[in-house]
């Protein structure tokens, strides 16, 4: 839309419409790809829920009407969501609503293990992310329970409980 005002003229945008259904292409132990119905818009962004922060968080953005999540365990369920945008020379605007929510479970068994904090001297360190220049989450004292949720490289994600707050 366009209009003008005095001597000055100035350009507007309407927000591209909400992505369609969001539906499974494939799935497997280790990724899940997802489709939707696709709306005229310069990409979408796709969102996972995150049930530590419990939110919402943007895992990618892609120009057509798919993503593939490679960043799943196995025997785990996810939940995801889509929304549209259009980006201008000084902005991005995106679709009002999200598209409908998927629920997926990946194929495989869990594998998860339970462990303790087996630590002579100290307390270890619980960080944001797999980084030494991560924020420390917790402290946690030897012989503490948590769940291993997994691995990457030398470091393990974990869950535990904290105050009765999962984390």
């Amino acid at each position: 839309s366009w209009g003008r005002g005095g001597s000055s003229v100035f350009y507007g945008s309407v927000a591209p419409a909400t992505p369609g259904s969001l539906t499974l292409v494939s799935k497997s132990d280790s990724s899940v790809k997802i489709k939707w119905t696709g709306v005229t818009c310069t990409g979408y962004v796709v969102y996972r829920y995150d049930e530590i922060s419990g939110e919402y968080k943007n895992i990618g953005s892609v120009d057509g009407a798919s993503y593939t999540d490679t960043d799943v365990d196995s025997g785990t369920n996810y939940k995801y969501k889509v929304r549209a945008y259009v980006k201008t020379d000084s902005k991005t605007f995106y679709s009002d609503t999200y598209s409908s929510v998927l629920s997926v479970k990946t194929d495989g068994e869990v594998t998860t293990k339970k462990g303790y904090v087996n630590i002579t001297d100290g307390y270890l360190n619980i960080r944001k992310t797999a980084s030494t220049s991560a924020d420390i989450i917790a402290q946690l004292d030897n012989g503490f329970s948590l769940t291993i949720l997994g691995t990457s490289g030398d470091w393990y994600k974990v869950s535990f409980k904290l105050n009765g707050e999962t984390l």
